[in-house]
């Protein structure tokens, strides 16, 4: 899902300088693209999906277990690497001639902000879900001792579901929630009549 959202983004992006860019246009990357709350989150799910791969691979390295932790790298590398077109995209694009001021780079900033928070959301749940379904493997890891039956450890289940919960939160998070203060209407000529 999530490189579908980013192929959507590479797509409208292109679209956007195919039919309104121009070269000579001056492109206004705005001076903060993204806010310190999505950043922050960004990174803390990449760190929480790195923890989670390492302790999982651990725990999984015994004979016998089957290695649940390579397909979430394996998607996890791919949204990655789909995103790197998206950011340099957005980021790299031609200038938009408008008469509004500054449009060109609320556009971009958007647009970064949807690829930041689209990687956010994914990698987030992509922690909550091997954290679910490979919970067998953090009891070895933690030093407790293991249950001989087939059955999950459950404070792995609950907290995996917890952060996709989050996971779930982040990605419905509209645009203007993180950017900041909520925009202003313009404000009224004289001459415009009040409705």
């Amino acid at each position: 899902m999530a490189t579908a959202i980013l192929l959507a983004i590479i797509g409208g992006e292109l679209l956007l300088q195919r039919n309104y860019g121009t070269v000579d246009a001056h492109s206004d990357w705005p001076r903060q693209a993204l806010s310190p709350a999505l950043l922050t989150a960004a990174i803390m799910a990449i760190l929480l999906l790195a923890v989670v791969l390492i302790v999982t691979a651990v725990g999984e390295s015994g004979p016998g277990q089957e290695p649940g932790w390579i397909p979430t790298t394996v998607a996890s590398a791919v949204v990655g690497l789909v995103s790197v077109p998206a950011l340099l995209i957005a980021r790299l694009r031609s200038g938009i001639e408008s008469t509004i001021s500054g449009l060109d780079g609320a556009l971009q900033a958007i647009t970064m902000y949807r690829i930041v928070r689209t990687l956010a959301a994914f990698f987030t749940a992509q922690a909550g879900v091997l954290l679910s379904t490979a919970s067998r493997a953090w009891p070895p890891v933690l030093g407790i001792p293991e249950n001989p039956g087939p059955q999950s450890w459950q404070p792995a289940v609950t907290a995996g579901t917890l952060i996709i919960a989050v996971a779930v939160v982040i990605a419905g998070i509209p645009v203007r929630n993180l950017t900041g203060k909520p925009a202003r209407p313009a404000a009224r000529s004289e001459a415009e009549p009040a409705r």
